[in-house]
């Protein structure tokens, strides 16, 4: 079945190891180098960038960039980003963002800085087809499964089928989780969500090669639940 996307965004969670308690110790001039080195992929105005918290591990540096399409909040023990509906070069944009931003934090801790993250992706898919509902497309994948009968508590009741794996590779310290669902929204599309987690020790050294990982674990599941894009998703 093909599908167009209507909608995503992407956040991405760090927890450090290891303390960064320089950020709570001189906040303003983290702030002020940190603005400084993302120049290179965009610039972020006075006005959008705020230091909130009181003690050292409650400091918090928080700023919207791309003109508000996207924010991140950093702290001596965490850092998060979100980007809402990236599209097209947005998505490369990202990855740099990202690049930049975590080597800015290993030079700021004089060397690699541990860390465990998550990456979550979220979408709302619309099926192509003028007769094609999600409802009906996820109960065509379970059509033979006793578990989306009918309820014998409310008469005429429609069940809602919706999938979940996890795949866990122990070895190269990487987990994964994907989820197809019915969109409340409109009865055409389906819901995604798909997090990856890369623990500190795994091969995934730098944001590129774990979006391309996570790029191609999204792409094979959706293969294995019959879905396929119109058009390659960086495009649309």
């Amino acid at each position: 079945m093909k599908y167009r996307v209507n909608w995503i965004d992407l956040n991405y969670d760090g927890a450090f190891r290891v303390p960064l308690f320089a950020i709570s110790l001189a906040p303003l001039n983290f702030a002020e180098s940190l603005s400084t080195r993302l120049r290179s992929v965009t610039t972020i105005a006075a006005r959008d960038m705020t230091i909130t918290g009181q003690s050292e591990i409650d400091v918090r540096v928080k700023a919207n960039v791309f003109n508000g399409s996207a924010n991140f909040e950093i702290g001596p023990d965490s850092f998060s980003m979100s980007f809402r509906n990236p599209r097209g070069d947005a998505i490369n944009v990202i990855k740099q963002f990202v690049e930049v931003f975590s080597s800015f934090l290993d030079e700021y801790a004089h060397g690699p800085l541990p860390k465990d993250e998550t990456v979550t992706f979220r979408a709302f898919i619309e099926l192509a087809g003028e007769n094609s509902f999600g409802r009906a497309y996820l109960r065509s994948i379970c059509d033979n499964s006793s578990i989306y009968q009918p309820s014998s508590v409310a008469d005429g009741s429609i069940l809602s089928p919706g999938i979940r794996f996890d795949l866990e590779d122990a070895k190269h310290n990487w987990t994964f989780s994907f989820e197809l669902s019915r969109a409340v929204r409109n009865a055409k599309e389906l819901f995604v969500l798909a997090t990856a987690q890369y623990r500190s020790e795994s091969p995934f050294s730098n944001s590129e090669s774990k979006a391309n990982h996570l790029d191609r674990l999204i792409e094979e599941s959706m293969n294995r639940v019959g879905l396929k894009p119109e058009n390659n998703l960086d495009a649309q």
